[in-house]
């Protein structure tokens, strides 16, 4: 069976970053699965539980980076801030997502650099953090909103929502001005709440797709 990507690289593996790893090895989704971060621990501890194949510091990131192919896949699970650095510096052959809770600015770069670039959220999560907190189980049954540049190739986006249904999840598009305004207004809630209503949201949002 051919997998759906050669070589995939995560930059940031904590809970998200982890979860999606063990989802990539246990599905078989990727010849190489490379974990890129600063915490050395960390990063040991998602190669113990599998979560990656192997790891490199993100000092050693760039040519790991550098080397990557269109049959190649880069996930960029950190905060925003470093979402966009990465962006700066990544080859426009390499599939590009993200997992970030906003997306203007980065849809904004992506689209400057002309990256093959599609944009994703999982509403998952936990109250822990790090990659001992990873669950393969994560995402099943949870929606991901996919924000995508207007220009992105369907080929690519259905890559990236054939990805998530791949881990259970339940991919939704959605303009990136709608999402951001979306969790801006949800931002403030406590996180159980907020996870609940984002939930609701998503329905509402798969339904009106469907009606299309």
């Amino acid at each position: 069976m051919r997998r759906p990507f050669n070589k995939v690289v995560i930059v940031g593996v904590g809970l998200i970053g982890s979860s999606i790893g063990m989802n990539l090895i246990r599905h078989h989704l990727a010849r190489e699965v490379v974990g890129v971060g600063r915490d050395r621990r960390n990063l040991k501890e998602a190669l113990r539980r599998r979560a990656v194949h192997r790891f490199v510091g993100k000092k050693q990131a760039a040519p790991l980076l550098a080397g990557l192919t269109k049959d190649d896949l880069v996930i960029l699970a950190t905060p925003v801030r470093s979402i966009l650095q990465y962006l700066r510096i990544l080859p426009k052959e390499v599939l590009v997502t993200d997992t970030g809770s906003t997306k203007l600015s980065i849809l904004r770069e992506a689209s400057r650099r002309k990256l093959r670039f599609v944009g994703s959220h999982p509403i998952a999560g936990t109250e822990k953090s790090g990659s001992s907190a990873g669950e393969p189980a994560l995402f099943k049954n949870r929606f991901c909103l996919i924000v995508s540049p207007p220009r992105s190739s369907r080929l690519d986006l259905e890559k990236i929502q054939s990805l998530w249904k791949a881990m259970g999840g339940h991919p939704v598009s959605i303009p990136a001005g709608r999402h951001d305004r979306l969790l801006a207004a949800v931002s403030h809630l406590p996180h159980a709440a907020a996870f609940a209503l984002m939930s609701a949201v998503c329905q509402l949002v798969s339904m009106r797709e469907r009606r299309y």
